[in-house]
């Protein structure tokens, strides 16, 4: 019986000459795999805004993932997906496996001297110097003490091989589908405790967008202050306990205005509202775009109708300030 591990022979199936072509398109494969896999890593991360910044942070995430791939491939398979699919394989010089630390050494050289740390210009640079060597017959870097082998690859096999890897970006990126367009976990007619359980999950978005345009929050103010609990609020519901809309008073000193705290928890429970009526996107932007220009003019009289909601902020001035009430109701309430 065959030692394992190590020691374990790599399957010895008739072996042909590999030509640099199929070389290149199974590392593209791999990298576009490490690349959609990456996607949702940095979706998650709130990795949104085109910065120098998350540029950095997000060539970090994709050159850490793809060691971590092609390192444990190698150690486990002999082989990435991408060389898997076009039927090419690696194995030490002996035709053993290259075992943890054979994965090791290679991916680690790969990375940097084959690869660039896959950094564009110089991965571009460090491909096509690769390329001219494997038409020589040089032998590269990261393949001293292994090799390279292939086995007979039918065009079937290609076309199945391109589907599938378009196949594993896609559910790759399904995640990031469901997060987008499953705003709330409640639509339609909501209670007050869906209405709360809606509120809690748009608050997480709602922070993290704000923190991806570049202003600083302090996460705990919102963790100890939700909308629904403050002094000012109130449900408004009809005979069967559906929630038909909200109000909220406040008072602003003559010599004060909003904070910003206060106006992302009221900006929180209007997309809550918006968001149980129509689970749209393009409704959730028009409204927050209108409800953004009565902050323009914080102390006069709004009205806002649209996703199929009714905004009215009324002002009145009191000896203590200006006495603000916001009535937000959905337009079939009939308020």
């Amino acid at each position: 019986m065959a030692d394992k591990g190590n020691k374990e022979k790599v399957s010895k199936k008739e072996k042909i000459t590999l030509k640099p072509a199929r070389r290149f398109f199974a590392r593209a494969f791999d990298l576009f795999i490490v690349a959609t896999l990456c996607l949702p890593i940095c979706y998650f991360l709130g990795i949104k805004e085109i910065t120098f910044t998350n540029y950095l942070i997000a060539q970090c995430i994709y050159t850490g993932v793809f060691f971590l791939y092609d390192f444990l491939m190698s150690f486990i398979c002999n082989a990435t997906v991408g060389k898997l699919l076009l039927r090419i394989g690696i194995s030490k010089d002996n035709d053993k496996s290259l075992g943890f630390a054979g994965a090791l050494v290679r991916t680690s050289i790969l990375l940097v001297t084959g690869l660039g740390l896959l950094i564009p210009p110089v991965t571009l640079v460090t491909g096509i110097i690769s390329i001219l060597l494997i038409r020589n017959k040089k032998k590269l870097l990261w393949e001293r003490g292994n090799k390279v082998y292939a086995h007979h690859l039918t065009g079937i096999r290609i076309c199945w091989s391109v589907l599938f890897v378009i196949a594993l970006a896609l559910v790759f990126q399904m995640p990031v589908a469901v997060d987008y367009f499953t705003l709330v976990p409640n639509t339609g007619n909501i209670t007050a405790q869906q209405f709360e359980e809606n509120y809690e999950v748009l608050s997480v978005k709602y922070l993290r967008s704000i923190e991806n345009g570049g202003r600083k929050i302090d996460r705990t103010y919102y963790d100890d202050n939700k909308l629904f609990n403050m002094e000012g609020f109130s449900y408004l519901t009809d005979e069967n306990g559906t929630v038909t809309g909200f109000t909220y008073k406040t008072l602003v000193k003559y010599d004060d205005t909003y904070t910003a705290q206060e106006r992302d928890l009221i900006a929180i429970g209007l997309i809550t509202m918006i968001t149980a009526d129509k689970n749209n996107r393009a409704t959730y932007n028009m409204i927050l775009s209108s409800f953004s220009d009565i902050f323009d003019d914080p102390f006069a009289n709004h009205e806002l109708i649209g996703g199929g909601i009714r905004v009215k902020h009324q002002t009145r001035m009191t000896t203590e300030g200006y006495s603000i009430t916001y009535t937000v109701t959905r337009e079939s309430s009939g308020t």
